[in-house]
């Protein structure tokens, strides 16, 4: 799953395919072209490892 902020910093999860390929994760595109189906309402970030700016890492 990843977690997404939306425009109105609201959070989302959406379930993706990952695949290893030449020594890196790549996201795996649906038969649509996008990276998930759906996504899902969530009240935060409990339950995700958080990356990337602004994180503090």
């Amino acid at each position: 799953m990843i977690l997404v902020r939306t425009a109105d910093g609201t959070y989302g999860a959406l379930t993706a395919s990952a695949v290893w390929e030449d020594g890196d994760w790549k996201l795996r595109p649906t038969l649509t072209g996008s990276i998930s189906e759906s996504i899902a309402p969530v009240g935060g970030t409990d339950g995700f490892v958080l990356w990337g700016a602004g994180n503090g890492s």
